[in-house]
């Protein structure tokens, strides 16, 4: 019996060692991979998106700055 108490922990830290070795060993390898093709696609349909929402702000501010200016010189007028 003093064998197999002996033993058993033996076992439990050589297969925890085991799946820390694999566990280290494939982030290593997802690391050193290149990037598939489709994520430089989406980051340049994101960067689009980016450019269309900052014109789409910028004519928003344009807009309401000319509103801003006929409001004033409304109220001058009176």
């Amino acid at each position: 019996m003093k064998g197999f108490e002996e033993t058993l922990p033996l076992i439990a830290a050589l297969l925890a060692a085991i799946v820390l070795f694999l566990g280290v060993i494939t982030a290593i390898k997802k690391s050193l991979t290149p990037p598939s093709r489709n994520d430089t696609i989406d980051s340049t349909l994101l960067l689009k998106e980016q450019k269309r929402r900052m014109d789409d702000i910028q004519s928003r501010q344009k807009q309401f700055m000319r509103d801003q200016r006929q409001k004033i010189r409304d109220m001058q007028r009176l």
